[in-house]
């Protein structure tokens, strides 16, 4: 490929002693970054990596013909996702992924549901709460419910406190929350079920991956009492497997899922996590700011359809610059 790339990637030698209260659980451990690094230098003429959008823009002028792929994350923003598309469709440049506008649906997590809805992908019936006086309108909720920030990813704000059995318990994660985050805390009905990420790649004229990917935690695969909470994700010992699961979806819920991915416009990859409960799908998470290591979920899809971990890089690089040269 005659093309460079940048990588934009705020890094961290490894994430430990996790609180509640942490705001840098989706910046790029060591071993993530070096997997992502490493594989874009065997197909591409040439790698450049900085670690902020100002770094980014104060070397602009360099870098108008290569390919932007971000994985930064960047901390107590909402608009924080979106900050490096739009920097790229302001300068016309070719990047990687989801546009300003997908991005800014996705982070909201509330609104995110709400556009899904649309297009027949349903989720958990909930509640958004802004202020503390408004913590009354979960009595309208079946316990248990799950407690989260409304506009963070990677599990942060999501320990395993977030999952309550009475009022009580929630009146309390709710307004730590809301001192911590300075932003509305959704609450949700818990779902049990069988964990699957539903990855689709391509771009709105054509689809190359559609796989639906189930997490097994020391050979568990339906949760009846667990979350996706920071310490299963980052200090778990468990051993965690991704199986495919795309078996598990009915033709009408992928026709859905792909509906939506067409829709969207300039996605190019994005992930549908939700859980499969009485053989129905419910959403949990939008998801085009993904994690793209070599044991992810979205790799395993990957390598389902024939992919290997560079060739994913590759496609994902190819399909970007497609999007670019159509537009």
């Amino acid at each position: 490929m005659n093309k460079k790339i940048v990588l934009i990637a705020d890094r961290i030698h490894k994430h430990q002693n996790i609180k509640v209260n942490r705001n840098d659980l989706e910046c790029v451990e060591d071993d993530y970054f070096n997997e992502i690094y490493q594989g874009l230098h065997n197909f591409s003429t040439g790698v450049t990596h900085y670690d902020s959008p100002k770094k980014f823009l104060d070397n602009i002028s360099k870098h108008k013909a290569d390919v932007i792929l971000s994985i930064w994350s960047g901390k107590n923003s909402r608009n924080r996702k979106s900050l490096i598309p739009s920097i790229c469709e302001s300068y016309n440049i070719c990047y990687v992924g989801a546009d300003p506008y997908v991005h800014m649906i996705a982070q909201d997590k509330y609104l995110s549901k709400y556009v899904c809805e649309n297009y027949g992908i349903h989720g958990a019936n909930g509640v958004l709460i802004g202020i503390p006086s408004q913590i009354r309108l979960i009595s309208n909720l079946n316990f248990p419910l799950v407690i989260k920030p409304n506009s963070e990813g990677g599990s942060i704000g999501i320990s395993n406190r977030n999952l309550v059995n009475t009022y009580q318990e929630a009146d309390i994660v709710i307004r730590e929350l809301l001192t911590y985050f300075q932003q509305p805390i959704l609450a949700e009905e818990y779902i049990e079920g069988i964990e699957v990420c539903v990855t689709l790649a391509g771009t709105n004229k054509h689809l190359d991956v559609f796989e639906a990917v189930a997490l097994e935690v020391s050979g568990k695969t339906y949760f009846e009492h667990d979350i996706f909470s920071y310490e299963l994700k980052k200090e778990c010992d468990d051993v965690c497997k991704n199986i495919i699961a795309t078996h598990l979806l009915d033709d009408m819920m992928k026709n859905l899922f792909i509906n939506l991915f067409m829709s969207l416009g300039k996605v190019e990859i994005i992930r549908i996590d939700g859980r499969i409960s009485n053989n129905k799908f419910v959403l949990i998470e939008l998801s085009p700011d993904i994690h793209l290591g070599k044991d992810c979920s979205v790799a395993a899809a990957f390598a389902k359809t024939g992919y290997n971990y560079n060739q994913m890089l590759e496609k994902l690089i190819i399909n970007a610059i497609e999007t670019y040269q159509n537009n």
